[in-house]
């Protein structure tokens, strides 16, 4: 068994080496390349650009969750579903309220969902059983208490999902338990890029796959695999990553092979070289050539910045060529960035993405599925029939929503009274149009409702 470490620091080429090796074995054994989820497509497209195929038979790119599947497909264990995280909300939910007077500090509230969700998936990921738990010695009174919680929890959890489902943390435990009684790696070349570590779970996959195949690469982004000052090297855990693997295959006999790829081809320039040096070993040492491709400059305001950005990269699109796609903004803190980039790109006719995290229900959809709900929860109240309409949505003719929310306001229609004929002013064209209004929201409303009410199952009301 052989086992490569390729390291280097950012852009010196290690996934291209494993790549070109990729090309040297091809057709000789089965390949398998494991890459992280988000890194599976680019993987697989570099692949086909790399090998000039059409193809991938003998290669094959995974995710350590794809090989779940295909492992627990093989030994049919696939009977099971897998839980989705609204699913396992759900499970905590009801675990959390049927349990509310035997718990002293997880009881039900939408916030301890989250807090006990993620302390499941943590557990899971690094391997924390139920009986480990048990049998852990606590002292202080106060920490007893919320083990004692977690342990409640964490019993009830694997007992509701033990027959129907799988948590999808456990799919990796069962696959390192049963990547024995398959034979899809037995022999094989496999290569691991893109990890910047593992947890417990996946290190004891990688230990079982060090047992099987005949040749493991992995690539470390590091510039060497010797552990230094954990507050000053950068590369700390990448190291501490390293070594943890080389022990594993050390454990299993293999001929361990360290590949150090120094020279950084990912730029030519040699100011830009230097600062990725100098930024990897927290070097003070001044540069003595020109720096040429780097620009400091100091502005009033974040508004200053962005505008001054916006500038170059106007001007570098309409003068040297580029184009849009070729520019990277990264900000330390892009809350009091994205305001401003939205609003000055936009006056640029600058396109651009930012890559944030938005809450469900900023989606308009997903807003008018919750005002449609409420209207019926809440009884037609005022305030919901309100917030559904102005999520503009809906559209009568001639309608003017404020002065409509101004007339219902006036005559407090609400409840009963959206059942009712509006008749409160002497006949005029704005109490026929409002009048038409409410015969329009209300008969679309109660349509929905009754063939709601003829639905069966969630997937039937889900979908209509």
């Amino acid at each position: 068994m052989d086992f490569f470490v390729i390291y280097g620091r950012s852009g010196t080429g290690k996934s291209k080496y494993i790549y070109e090796d990729i090309k040297k074995e091809f057709g000789k054994k089965k390949i398998y390349l494991i890459v992280p989820e988000q890194s599976n497509l680019t993987a697989e497209q570099k692949l086909f650009e790399e090998l000039n195929i059409e193809t991938l038979i003998d290669v094959e790119v995974l995710t350590l969750s794809r090989m779940a599947t295909r492992v627990l497909d093989e030994i049919g264990e696939k009977n099971r579903k897998v839980l989705s995280q609204v699913g396992k909300n759900m499970i905590i939910y009801d675990i959390l309220l049927n349990e509310k007077n035997n718990l002293k500090f997880l009881g039900k509230s939408d916030k301890n969902i989250e807090v006990v969700s993620n302390i499941i998936t943590e557990f899971k990921k690094h391997n924390i059983t139920l009986e480990l738990l048990s049998n852990i010695d606590i002292k202080d009174e106060y920490t007893k208490l919320k083990f004692e919680d977690v342990k409640i929890l964490l019993n009830k959890y694997q007992e509701k999902i033990s027959q129907n489902f799988i948590d999808e943390n456990d799919e990796l435990t069962l696959l390192y338990e049963n990547l024995d009684k398959v034979d899809l790696f037995k022999d094989s070349i496999i290569y691991f890029d893109d990890f910047l570590g593992f947890t417990t779970q996946e290190y004891k996959i990688f230990d079982e796959l060090m047992k099987q195949a005949s040749k493991i690469s992995i690539t470390v982004p590091t510039d060497s695999l010797f552990l230094t000052d954990k507050e000053s090297d950068i590369f700390y855990f990448n190291k501490k990553f390293a070594n943890k693997l080389i022990e594993i295959a050390g454990n299993n006999n293999a001929n361990i092979t360290n590949i150090n790829l120094e020279d950084n081809y990912r730029t030519t320039f040699e100011d830009l070289k230097y600062l990725e040096i100098a930024f990897a070993k927290n070097s003070l040492k001044k540069y003595t050539g020109k720096a040429n491709n780097i620009k400091l400059l100091v502005n009033d305001n974040p508004y200053s910045e962005i505008e001054n950005i916006a500038r170059s990269i106007f001007s570098l699109v309409k003068n040297n060529n580029y184009r849009y796609k070729d520019f990277i903004i990264i900000a330390g803190n892009i809350d009091e960035y994205k305001d401003d980039i939205k609003n000055i790109f936009k006056k640029y006719n600058i396109p651009v993405f930012i890559d944030e995290k938005k809450e469900l229900n900023q989606n308009i959809l997903v807003r008018f599925i919750i005002a449609l709900l409420e209207i019926f929860s809440k009884n037609f109240s005022f305030e919901s029939v309100m917030n559904y309409l102005k999520l503009g949505l809906i559209e009568i003719e001639g309608l003017n929503l404020y002065e409509f929310e101004n007339y219902c306001l006036k005559w407090g229609i609400k409840y009963k009274k959206w059942f009712e004929r509006f008749e409160y002013e002497p006949v005029n064209d704005k109490q026929n149009i409002f009048e038409n209004a409410r015969s329009v929201i209300i008969s679309s409303l109660l349509k929905f409702k009754d063939e709601v009410s003829k639905k069966r199952t969630v997937s039937e009301i889900t979908k209509y």
